[in-house]
């Protein structure tokens, strides 16, 4: 959380919540990356906080997983 959050102030915009999925090779698509990232601020303020990024993080976790055993199975 703190390496991506670039400006030091104790939350990711979303933007830097965006290149921390990207960088962070989770076996999304940019597509759904974005999409995580522009659904992951959920209390509305704009950006996310870490409480927020640690759901959105391992929620991202388990859907490249999940991606990665259906790719296995077809």
């Amino acid at each position: 959380f703190k390496k991506y959050d670039r400006n030091q102030n104790g939350f990711l915009e979303i933007a830097e919540y965006i290149d921390c999925l990207m960088e962070g090779g989770v076996g999304l698509t940019k597509n759904e990356i974005i999409t995580i990232g522009l659904t992951s601020d959920i209390n509305g303020d704009g950006r996310i906080d870490y409480e927020e990024f640690m759901k959105h993080f391992s929620e991202a976790l388990r859907q490249a997983g999940s991606n990665k055993h259906s790719r296995t199975l077809l």
